[in-house]
This record gives C-alpha cells, structure tokens and sequence, in this order.
C-alpha cells in the first residue's frame, strides 16, 4: 500500500508513483525501458530523510556473540 501522507517518511510523491507505474505496465509497449528509468526525475529529488542507518560490521561481532545469538534463535523454534 502506498502511503498518503506528504509528512510520511516512506511517502512516494508524483515523480515517484510514475516511475514506479511505468515499470509495472503490463503492455511491453508502455512499459519503461532500463535505460529510460535511470534517468527518469525521480532519481533527481532529494531525499526526504538523508541519514542513513548503520550497522556494526559483521567482523566486528565476536564469535562468542554470534554463537549466542544462532543458539537463541534454535532454542526459540
């Protein structure tokens, strides 16, 4: 379901919902081509929400952790 809302972060504008319309046309000869798609001007709007989130790296989780974490996910079936 696509949101209504401008104040909604997941919020898919006009730009958004044609492009996404275009590539979800059943007529092939509608439909958007790859190339078409990559420079359509949704890819030119700024981002509602610019911060990205972030995740420690798997090197840095210590085996020990890892091996807790699978054995609580087996004990939980």
């Amino acid at each position: 379901m696509i949101p209504i809302s401008d104040e909604d972060p997941m919020f898919l504008g006009d730009s958004g919902l044609d492009l996404l319309q275009s590539l979800l046309s059943y007529d092939p000869e509608k439909r958007i081509s790859a190339k078409d798609a990559m420079s359509h001007p949704w890819f030119l709007e700024d981002p509602c929400d610019k911060s990205m989130p972030s995740f420690t790296p798997l090197n840095e989780i210590s085996r020990d952790e890892l091996k807790k974490n699978r054995k609580r996910s087996i004990d939980e079936k």
